[in-house]
């Protein structure tokens, strides 16, 4: 019994990952890209509202694994494939986004190796990141990867 709920477990996750359209070659219609790439964001937004930050311990604590959760939705959105009149706007958008990406991380390595001054300037910058992202997700018509996290 175990081994078959195993089996239910992959076979659900592979026809989501076809149907999301992850693992394809080929373009995703409008809807279908921000479908998609919607509920990839919808989950970091949850992420972040559930990662609430107060001292200086908690970015120590929590930042690295937003980092990693970050980056393993990055990855999932690369993976998908605009249609061809949004494709510019889109790598455009991903570009703004692995930028931001890329400085949470080194947020978390700044914080977790006591360089604060740092890691204050590594903030501004990711915020200017995730803006330039949201204003990008907003004119393409998403609704979770056009938010900015205040």
């Amino acid at each position: 019994m175990r081994q078959l709920s195993v089996v239910v477990l992959i076979s659900a996750v592979a026809l989501c990952a076809v149907g999301c359209g992850l693992g394809s070659s080929r373009p995703l219609t409008r809807s279908g890209l921000l479908r998609s790439a919607d509920a990839i964001c919808y989950g970091v937004d949850v992420m972040r509202d559930e990662t609430t930050i107060k001292r200086l311990s908690d970015y120590q604590r929590l930042m690295p694994a937003l980092g990693v959760y970050e980056e393993q939705a990055l990855v999932k959105l690369e993976q998908l494939h605009a249609p061809a009149e949004l494709d510019g706007q889109w790598k455009q958008m991903l570009a703004q986004s692995r930028v931001a990406a890329d400085e949470t991380s080194r947020i978390a390595l700044s914080v977790s190796s006591r360089k604060y001054s740092a890691a204050k300037r590594e903030l501004a910058s990711v915020s200017s990141s995730e803006k330039q992202s949201a204003l990008i997700g907003a004119k393409l018509g998403f609704q979770y990867c056009s938010r900015v996290e205040t």
